[in-house]
């Protein structure tokens, strides 16, 4: 199937960590070092959103009051240093994903004919304490 629901981009500045989740850190510095202020952050996993929490705590902001952090994946696995309050996050569906990868690469590898496929999976937010609400 195909995802109708689109994000609005208009007012987001998008930035990538391309090597390391500690890169984060260094790109939040940056982006609050320009004076701009930022509502929230929205983080490709909850590794990445603890160096953000951190990059912005260090920096003197409060995580929600100030600005709010949303990770995603909700799995337990962080950094072993983090201490920090427990990150919101968007759950994902992680082992029927892996099972379902699996399934079409074994399709793939026996017909070769598929060229193309999309799935949307059902996510949640779970709430804890990150996002200011």
């Amino acid at each position: 199937g195909v995802c109708e629901d689109k994000l609005n981009m208009s007012k987001c500045i998008v930035d990538y960590v391309l090597d390391e989740n500690e890169e984060a850190y260094e790109i939040v510095k940056r982006l609050i070092s320009g004076g701009m202020r930022y509502d929230a952050f929205l983080c490709a996993d909850d590794a990445i959103a603890s160096y953000t929490i951190k990059a912005l705590e260090d920096a003197g902001y409060r995580v929600p009051e100030d600005v709010s952090v949303l990770g995603y994946d909700n799995r337990e696995i962080l950094p072993h240093w983090y201490k920090g309050k427990d990150i919101t996050t968007i759950e994902q569906p992680l082992f029927q994903m892996g099972k379902d990868s699996i399934e079409l690469l074994s399709d793939f590898l026996k017909n070769k004919d598929q060229t193309s496929y999309s799935k949307c999976y059902e996510t949640r937010i779970v709430e804890k304490e990150t996002v200011r609400i």
